[in-house]
């Protein structure tokens, strides 16, 4: 996991521990192996074991096409509030968020309420996190979360 570097795997650590450092706790925790406990587990059991002290509050469906209508469904994920990604987005700030890849496959036939779900509810853009989405995808098969640079403008509704 975690792009090629060997890493030994470890629980998510507490974001008590990085003394407000946001990047820190998502660096540590996820391209430092953390994620590796959850490897091939339902997206559930790595949702539940997140410090609620640094929570998804925000997200970005997005669909990597493969060959033959077959893509997977990954997220970026943000413990920004809609509001404070606006800013970063004002600001031009290019943020650390979590990167979640699953193993699943879905096209129009396979899957398709939840392919239709995140094509009616808008890919490429910011949405806030809710329990209705950790329900909807907490059964996919997690690959991966790893730390990735976002620059959020790209997702964010222009302002009026």
């Amino acid at each position: 996991m975690g792009q090629g570097k060997v890493v030994i795997s470890h629980p998510l650590y507490p974001f008590c521990k990085y003394a407000g450092d946001t990047v820190a706790y998502l660096t540590q925790n996820f391209d430092g192996g953390a994620d590796d406990l959850f490897y091939k587990q339902p997206l559930s059991r790595f949702l539940k074991a997140l410090d609620p002290k640094m929570p998804i509050r925000t997200f970005v469906p997005h669909y990597v096409s493969l060959n033959q209508g077959l893509g997977i469904v990954a997220f970026f994920c943000f413990p920004y509030t809609h509001e404070e990604l606006q800013r970063f987005a004002d600001e031009g700030k290019v943020i650390d968020g979590i990167g979640l890849t699953f193993d699943e496959l879905l096209s129009k036939d396979y899957e398709s309420e939840l392919y239709n779900y995140f094509l009616s509810l808008g890919v490429q853009q910011v949405h806030c996190w809710t329990p209705e989405i950790e329900q909807k995808i907490g059964h996919l098969t997690f690959i991966q979360g790893s730390v990735q640079k976002v620059d959020i403008k790209r997702f964010m509704k222009p302002r009026p």
